[in-house]
């Protein structure tokens, strides 16, 4: 087998804020993508070729994917966003081999796993071999050793979940029981009540990124730093006026490259805060203002580090929010939502609301004056998070 599909086109609205910029199969697990990961794994496993299936997001996911450099033939395929996995598929089949492993873009297994997963697939005769990982309640089991497999409840008594990495031996007939079955999980049930089903059992970890409590356990023993936006990542507009366009907009290239640099083995992610009163005056678009920082994050998964989310206060100055800095409301629902420790978190600003949101979030808060001292404060950083400068 030298083939693979991996769907990577829903929307993961389970890994929000993050998947509000960043799709999922580009979201780090936790240091690089988890698309990057899965490629190079096949590469690693002698696999020739790998079509991958994209919906949100499409463009950003095809603009990574082209920047790496891979021996793999990569095929992408665009799919409409509202389309479910089985969907997918049976629009992109048209070119599928007659066998292949369909991969998932939230879990990735251990070289050595895969290895055992494979072996085992190429000496079974039934037509789909499944990856399985034990759980206290799951949608797989087993019935006088006959699989079984539950499409749409879970239960104690089938202890198992798959995880993807499906060995599809003859992909005509598993294609005709997904135009039959229009799901994914129906098929698999077809598959197990015909005693066609082969599962393997996952002996090492599973990496997931499958909601955002399993990507926060993933990322447990990394630094998170919160920085502003304007007048740190970008060069700041006039008073009053803002980014409304891409002429607008100008990196400030010292600063990337400072991170660039400086995160490159230091186990640290980005979030970033920051108000946008354009958009409720009417100057900047919603769609823009998505579009701005997806692009800016794709940009900075090229260069090498990583920022998770983008907190956007898009109230007007006079409408008494809770969430305009100086008010803490964004950096509060940062710390919620990665279950951070204020006491571990430092915000790098350049104006005095950024400080004063900063001590009223119970986080530590820098300064940067300008962009030439931002190297000197990324210094005192990371002296203050421990780390080597």
């Amino acid at each position: 087998m030298r083939t693979a599909v991996i769907l990577a086109g829903g929307t993961g609205s389970r890994l929000q804020p993050i998947t509000a910029t960043l799709p999922k199969p580009l979201v780090p697990a936790p240091k690089f993508p988890m698309i990057q990961m899965l490629l190079e794994q096949l590469d690693r496993h002698n696999f020739e070729k790998v079509f991958i299936l994209i919906g949100y997001k499409c463009k950003f996911v095809r603009e990574f994917l082209m920047s790496l450099h891979s021996e793999l033939e990569i095929i992408i395929i665009e799919t409409p966003v509202e389309m479910s996995p089985a969907e997918r598929l049976i629009y992109s089949s048209q070119d599928f081999p007659e066998s292949y492993m369909l991969m998932y873009c939230d879990n990735f297994i251990s070289d050595d796993d895969l290895t055992v997963h494979l072996n085992n697939a190429r000496a079974s005769t039934k037509n789909l071999t499944m990856l399985v990982e034990p759980r206290e309640i799951g949608n797989v089991g087993f019935q006088n050793s006959k699989v079984v497999f539950l499409p749409e409840t879970r239960s104690q008594h089938t202890p198992y979940v798959e995880l993807g990495y499906l060995i599809i031996r003859d992909s005509k007939f598993f294609h005709a029981m997904l135009q039959k079955s229009r799901s994914l999980h129906l098929t698999f049930e077809f598959f197990a009540n015909s005693n066609n089903l082969e599962v393997n059992e996952l002996n090492g970890d599973l990496t997931s990124i499958s909601s955002l409590a399993r990507y926060n356990a993933l990322r447990k023993h990394r630094h998170t730093v919160l920085l502003d936006r304007d007048g740190i990542l970008n060069a700041k507009m006039p008073v009053a006026d803002y980014v409304k366009s891409w002429l607008d907009f100008q990196r400030n290239e010292d600063v990337w490259d400072t991170l660039e640099s400086a995160s490159l083995d230091k186990n640290i992610d980005f979030l970033i805060i920051t108000n946008q009163p354009g958009v409720a005056r009417g100057m900047v678009t919603s769609d823009f203002l998505e579009e701005l920082h997806t692009s800016m994050s794709i940009e900075a998964l090229k260069r090498g580090f990583n920022i998770l989310a983008f907190y956007v206060c898009t109230h007007g100055w006079n409408d008494a929010c809770e969430c305009r800095k100086p008010l803490p409301g964004l950096i509060q629902q940062a710390i919620s939502d990665f279950e951070l420790k204020e006491k571990n978190v430092i915000f790098i600003g350049d104006e005095d609301r950024d400080l004063l949101a900063a001590k009223a979030g119970g986080i530590s808060g820098k300064k940067a004056h300008s962009v030439n001292d931002f190297h000197d404060i990324w210094s005192e950083v990371l002296s203050e998070l421990e780390l080597p400068i």
